[in-house]
């Protein structure tokens, strides 16, 4: 026996089934051949009755009731109940199994049912259900292997019904490497079930003693694992003195791990959250009045962001999804073909240190979605002063794409304070390049319905080669404000260097700060990009066109080809205002009225109109259909300069006049005949 202990520490010290960083060589040991040297290692008692019967029955086991040894509920003549009916001796390993078609259920009401010897671990198998009841508690106070100290494998099921599962304090065998492993869900199926009472999962917490105080939970795991965790109630807590070790749903090759929190569920991760690892699949939801919280700084909640990871978050009804204290949120892509989701659907998501919407690191790249359709995301600035960013491209070749929708609810970025620097993610930005240029980064937004409230930056198209895109039909953003009234930050179509397009077709939008349109200076923005993060050029490109809806800029002015190239589009039924409106750099800014059947939409500058020398003017007037003779273009206060006769185009009939008050006027002659097509 002592020969076969000694073969059992060598093999868990060479490494495991795991594939888990460095640490584990002998990937081809079979886990059944370890289980098999653990049994040897220790003395093993197997259940022995065909009937239901009591833990403490000497009678049920082949070596007496289990006592520092391997306790074995494998019976495969018939289903059975066992049932801890009082305290009873501890004992090392617990392997609950059966055979296809038949059950074994350990029912645990005894409050302390405890698996204490040193390398043992707790196995629950096919055709297996532990279910711990009220007043009952599992615990494990020994040391663990390099693998899952606890498997729920081969359809097994794990079940807290009003009682409490206590693994705090785990500890591997070696003081100086690894992690202690949870996996629901191993190599196969496996549940894990809270209806009510508690689960405590948590490493060795005195600092200095051991490095091998990080426990990890893995949902679906292993190879092709297939885990399904669902609270129904009841409290689950997950803590760690290292913050680097995670809560993963989804980890290891072709592996799908799934949770579930509804009714009064309440979910608290101190460490690092992934949802949907490399080459596997993840998803959590959120519902009833359940509630996930991570309140831990230097942690963050990631979905999807490794290599062809897909990663998928719900909240719904009254759900919330609590992330104020951790270091941000990160959906989809630093990684290869990487895919994250984040669905707010109702409920709450509290996002204190922001929102990071794919983020490309490298040659590499995925793509991040957000959809705000009810409910509310806030508390974005909390923590730190970070807001949204929607698509980063860093390195070279890499391809960034994301993609935030709001159909309803609110998106609050008008709380708390943002920051103004650095510029990756304070405010909303969407498109967000750094120095290396040729890779791709897309930011791609749709306003249909909602409130947006952003006292940050606006920010459409960051970087040279970056991409910002907005199209809005419905709902209302605020921008530039406060909760308190107090005017913030700038929105800026094409920023240093990148391309921002904002078309809106309905809606409001209303700003209580400059929009600049088409690039703008560091005067303007009041301080100098991080110098390490973007190359800020002059060539930005911006076009913002108004085809319905209402954008207004109250008391502050909207200026068209600041430091680039800008196009402002007044279409058929839209509304822009403004109290100045500059066309500055030469050439470079455009102002365009496109004509429906009954004339164009509104410009008003409430203040002055002023085009800079080189400044164009183009009127299409071919969908006109009305009979008016004169047809206000821009109604200003006071206009500055005019614009040159031969920067001045007319498609369709008219001609424009600068000389009637000082507005712009479109002069159709009585009688003209007038284009049809």
């Amino acid at each position: 026996m002592e020969m076969r202990g000694m073969l059992v520490k060598r093999v868990l010290r060479t490494g495991s089934v795991w594939g888990c960083g460095g640490e584990l060589r002998c990937r081809a040991l079979p886990v059944v051949l370890l289980l098999a040297l653990c049994s040897a290692a220790l003395a093993q008692t197997t259940w022995n009755s065909a009937g239901d019967g009591m833990w403490t029955n000497d009678a049920a086991w082949t070596a007496g009731v289990p006592n520092a040894n391997t306790a074995s509920l494998t019976n495969t003549a018939a289903s059975y109940s066992a049932t801890v009916d009082a305290t009873p001796v501890p004992f090392g390993s617990l392997n609950v199994s059966t055979a296809a078609g038949l059950t074994t259920r350990l029912n645990v009401n005894a409050p302390d049912f405890t698996s204490s010897n040193n390398l043992s671990q707790l196995s629950f198998g096919r055709g297996s259900e532990v279910v711990v009841h009220s007043n009952g508690v599992l615990r494990y106070t020994g040391r663990t292997f390099n693998w899952p100290f606890v498997s729920i494998l081969n359809g097994g099921l794990l079940r807290v019904n009003g009682g409490t599962v206590d693994f705090t304090n785990l500890k591997r065998e070696s003081a100086t490497a690894g992690s202690s492993y949870v996996g629901v869900g191993f190599n196969s199926t496996g549940r894990l079930e809270i209806a009510s009472g508690e689960l405590a999962l948590t490493g060795y917490s005195v600092a200095g003693v051991e490095s091998n105080n990080m426990v990890q939970l893995r949902i679906g795991t292993g190879t092709a694992g297939r885990g399904f965790f669902e609270m129904t109630g009841g409290k689950a807590r997950f803590w760690n003195y290292d913050s680097s070790s995670s809560f993963s749903v989804g980890a290891g090759a072709q592996c799908i791990g799934t949770v579930l929190l509804t009714n009064d569920a309440v979910l608290v991760v101190s460490n690092f959250v992934n949802v949907g690892t490399a080459n596997a699949t993840g998803s959590v939801t959120i519902a009833g009045n359940a509630v996930f919280r991570q309140p831990r700084g230097s942690t963050r909640f990631q979905l999807g962001i490794e290599a062809n990871a897909l990663g998928t978050v719900t909240v719904r009804e009254n759900g919330v999804l609590d992330v104020v204290g951790n270091d941000g949120l990160n959906v989809g892509g630093y990684s290869s073909n990487a895919r994250g989701v984040l669905n707010i659907e109702g409920g709450r998501v509290d996002a204190g240190a922001g929102v990071s919407l794919c983020r490309a690191a490298g040659s590499k790249g995925g793509v991040g979605e957000l959809t705000l359709s009810g409910g509310e995301l806030g508390s974005i600035g909390r923590t730190s002063g970070y807001g949204v960013l929607v698509s980063r491209g860093d390195g070279v070749g890499g391809s960034a794409r994301a993609y935030l929708t709001v159909s309803g609810g609110l998106l609050d970025i008008g709380r708390y304070g943002m920051w103004n620097q650095w510029d990756q993610q304070n405010g909303i930005v969407l498109g967000l390049m750094a120095t290396n240029v040729g890779n791709v980064a897309w930011g791609e937004v749709r306003f249909s319905g909602g409130t947006v409230t952003n006292s940050g930056q606006f920010i459409l198209g960051a970087g040279r080669g970056a991409t910002g895109l907005v199209y809005q039909t419905g709902g209302a953003v605020r921008q530039g404000m406060g909760n308190v009234g107090v005017a913030c930050f700038q929105m800026t179509v094409g920023w240093g260097g990148g391309s921002g397009s904002y078309t809106m077709s309905g809606g409001t939008l209303v700003s209580a700060r400059p929009v600049f349109v088409g690039g703008l200076t560091t005067a303007d923005l009041g301080y100098t990009p991080g110098p390490a993060l973007f190359t800020f050029t002059n060539n930005s490109v911006g076009t913002l066109r108004i085809d319905g809806g209402s954008f207004t800029v109250t008391n502050a002015n909207i200026y068209v080809g600041r430091n680039g190239t800008g196009t402002l589009i007044i279409g058929t039924n839209g509304v822009c205002s403004a109290k100045d409106i500059v066309l500055t750099n030469n050439t470079q800014s455009t102002l365009r009225f496109e004509l429906g059947p009954s004339g164009p939409g509104t410009l008003i500058a409430s203040g002055a109109l002023t085009m800079h020398a080189g400044a164009k003017l183009e009127v299409d007037s071919r969908d006109y259909r009305g009979g008016g003779v004169w047809i206000k273009l821009a109604d200003c206060a006071t206009r500055v300069t005019a614009f040159s006769p031969e920067n001045i185009t007319v498609t369709g009939p008219g001609v424009v006049r600068q000389d009637r008050n000082e507005d712009l006027w479109l002069f159709i002659q009585r009688g003209a005949m007038l284009l049809l097509h």
